[in-house]
């Protein structure tokens, strides 16, 4: 007896191949995941700034988040990928930010404004500052923590403005021969000194109008840096 498959199994009446024609997820099952996954994340942060990274464990987490230990691990694969998601929604948000404000039918300096607004005004919230906080007080007891949050954080946001500053280029609204190079520069004009004196309380989150200020600012000192470079 042959134990090839029979074609009618494997092809349509015209010789077709038949494919998997069954439906995806649905809108309302994705938006449910999106709020568990929300849901979870909140009750992580949460937990995380009260105990510390390793006086959080998943058991609190699942009981503050009313859901099972199986969706964290769907989700986030376990306890260190909670740390690098709410990195990732940082990223996610800044990246969205700054596609939005590049579509928009304004100046490359009114870009960059708007840009490093929203992105201080992120990074200086006091949620945001004590993650970072946990980050570098159990960095010497959990070495993959910060590696984690920086490679998905900091370094994943420099490496998509500096994607930006490359199309710029090539635009032609700005010349910068190195974009790596000059997105550090940003950041680091950007938040160099406010960064430090949050994570250390030597300062309050600084208000809607200074925000603006030092970013003109910011701005104003990167463009005069780069506006020539490489021509």
């Amino acid at each position: 007896m042959s134990l090839k498959p029979s074609r009618k199994y494997l092809f349509g009446r015209k010789g077709k191949a038949m494919t998997d024609k069954r439906p995806g997820p649905s809108v309302r099952t994705q938006r449910n995941a999106q709020a568990r996954r929300r849901q979870i994340l909140a009750a992580a942060s949460s937990l995380i700034q009260e105990k510390g990274y390793g006086g959080t464990s998943l058991d609190a987490v699942v009981e503050r988040a009313g859901c099972s230990k199986s969706a964290i691990y769907e989700f986030f694969g376990g306890k260190e990928g909670l740390i690098s998601a709410l990195s990732e929604d940082i990223v996610e948000e800044l990246s969205l930010a700054l596609s939005g404000f590049a579509d928009a039918p304004r100046g490359l300096d009114r870009v960059l404004q708007s840009y490093a607004e929203h992105a201080m005004t992120l990074i200086l919230d006091e949620k945001h500052i004590a993650i970072v906080r946990v980050v570098v007080s159990e960095v010497w007891r959990f070495p993959k923590l910060g590696e984690a949050y920086f490679e998905r954080g900091p370094a994943a946001v420099q490496k998509h403005f500096a994607e930006f500053l490359t199309r710029q280029t090539a635009l032609g609204n700005i010349a910068i021969a190195d974009p790596a190079r000059a997105s550090r520069h940003f950041w680091g004009l950007m938040l160099w000194d406010a960064l430090h004196a949050r994570l250390v309380g030597a300062r309050e989150a600084p208000d809607p109008g200074a925000i603006q200020i030092h970013a003109r600012r910011v701005v104003t000192t990167f463009l005069q840096l780069y506006a020539t470079e490489g021509q």
